[in-house]
């Protein structure tokens, strides 16, 4: 399809505990932010709590929430310490260290690990039944929440984990509009996640597992809206395989007439600097191309220098495509 329909984009900005004051809240409404999203696997409950009674002072009951339901992603635990590591280093994890013991359970030697959207490469040296020792191929820093991610990913993961569930009645209890539900694996999960959250918020399902690819179709046949984060994706098919999965996925959605979100280091030159760089104002291009309905800015709204800068670039670029359709 050919750009000029002079449709709108949507844009959703990612909130953190710092930054929802009321006066935040109109001036990101005012840059074009379509809905706030808090990232519940990065927040306590009583930050998250405080996060949504500011936006809904301002917005409204039915303020436009987005909380995401972080499930059953693998991840290095909260009361981890801080460790820098260096290219060829060696990285023991044990059971204590990552959320979900079933970690262990598939690894073997030779498996690659990702981190941090694809940007972190470990291989699996030698494991045990609780504990692996990880090679690095970069240097970097291994922090508490960091995900990892194995080529093929996890599966036989609980459907909800008691956090999840916390985040879910908080929900209730504040009429949150939509929940995003992260690791979304196979197509027979969608019906008991749908019971356990209700009727009154909306699943904005994320397509951002292998299974989940592996079993697309089946998927996207009972959903009306989604959303793919690229970085998490990556680690579980393959960074050299993204670009072609995300056009399979956009075209599969859209044919359905299902409404595509796509989130990940999209401003990510914006977190320190208030220009983007040519490769991202490229890639912003093309998924405008490629008809998606709406944008996720993450650290660039909620950490970033410059997010209210961020979300003006992203609706200036939007409009300087949309015109150039109209020439």
């Amino acid at each position: 399809m050919k750009p000029g329909k002079n449709r709108n984009l949507e844009i959703v900005a990612t909130v953190s505990a710092q930054r929802v004051t009321p006066q935040w809240t109109r001036d990101f409404q005012a840059a074009g932010a379509t809905y706030f999203r808090i990232n519940g696997a990065f927040e306590t409950l009583a930050n998250i709590r405080t996060m949504i009674e500011s936006l809904q002072k301002v917005a409204g009951r039915r303020a436009p929430i987005w909380l995401d339901i972080p499930r059953n992603k693998i991840r290095i635990n909260p009361d981890w310490t801080r460790l820098p590591f260096v290219s060829g280093q060696a990285i023991k994890l044990v059971e204590k260290d990552v959320n979900f013991p079933e970690f262990f359970q598939p690894l073997k030697r030779g498996d690659i690990i990702y981190a941090k959207d694809s940007t972190y490469r470990f291989k699996v040296e030698t494991r045990g039944s609780t504990w692996a020792v990880l090679r690095a191929e970069q240097d970097g820093v291994i922090r508490p929440g960091m995900g990892l991610h194995r080529l093929g990913g996890w599966d036989g993961l609980p459907l909800f984990s008691p956090w999840d569930l916390e985040l879910i009645a908080l929900a209730r209890e504040y009429d949150v509009p939509y929940l995003g539900i992260s690791y979304l694996r196979h197509a027979h999960e969608i019906r008991d996640i749908r019971r356990a959250i209700g009727d009154r918020a909306k699943p904005i399902f994320k397509i951002e597992t292998w299974h989940a690819y592996e079993e697309l179709p089946q998927i996207l046949d009972q959903l009306d809206m989604i959303s793919v984060d690229r970085g998490d994706l990556s680690s579980e098919i393959g960074i050299e395989n993204i670009h072609t999965a995300l056009r399979r996925i956009i075209r599969a959605a859209l044919r359905r007439k299902i409404k595509v979100f796509l989130a990940t280091q999209f401003l990510q030159n914006m977190i320190l600097n208030p220009l983007p760089s040519i490769s991202e104002v490229t890639s912003l291009h093309e998924a405008f191309e490629d008809r998606i309905h709406g944008i996720q800015l993450s650290e660039e709204t909620a950490a970033g220098r410059f997010p209210l800068e961020a979300l003006g670039w992203l609706t200036r670029l939007f409009g300087a495509w949309n015109a150039a359709g109209r020439r």
